[in-house]
């Protein structure tokens, strides 16, 4: 089995798609590994957010 993270820095990871970051709007954007810090932590206190408010978060797979 290949391992497709083989060769690719953390940052090459993020900005993968398909990937693990599609679900979160602005993964292909990070340049550092602070932004991806900020945007994975952005990102689930929203979901958190939504949760608590009382609402089901949108966790449709990302549309390619």
């Amino acid at each position: 089995m290949d391992n497709i993270f083989a060769g690719k820095s953390t940052l090459d990871a993020i900005n993968m798609s398909p990937g693990a970051w599609d679900f979160m709007p602005g993964h292909e954007n990070v340049k550092t590994e602070a932004e991806a810090i900020k945007l994975f932590s952005s990102f689930w206190m929203g979901i958190a957010a939504t949760i608590t408010s009382g609402e089901q978060p949108d966790m449709k797979e990302p549309s390619k």
